[in-house]
């Protein structure tokens, strides 16, 4: 498992993403500091999520799955995250 919170860049709302050895990763949001937490988005990737990172500004997200590829996703004017672009063993 790998968590990590996204940047907030000034806004209200936190998020984080959650990597599972399931295949999945879970993006969890709070609307306000003190309300609860609740779950935004399942990213289904079928191969263990091994690690999870922000971009500097939070828009995008890359995942690292199996032993050898990277998927990135951006979040969309919505607000849900969509694939960009994967990278695997060959490139």
């Amino acid at each position: 498992w790998d968590l990590q919170w996204r940047p907030n860049l000034g806004i209200p709302t936190s998020m984080l993403a959650l990597g599972a050895e399931e295949g999945v990763a879970v993006i969890w949001i709070q609307d306000m500091e003190g309300h609860p937490w609740r779950k935004h988005q399942v990213l289904q990737l079928n191969q263990p999520v091994l690690r999870v990172a922000w971009s500097v500004t939070g828009c995008m997200l890359a995942l690292s799955v199996g032993s050898d590829a990277v998927h990135v996703f951006k979040e969309n004017p919505q607000g849900m995250f969509e694939a960009v672009s994967s990278v695997g063993e060959n490139g």
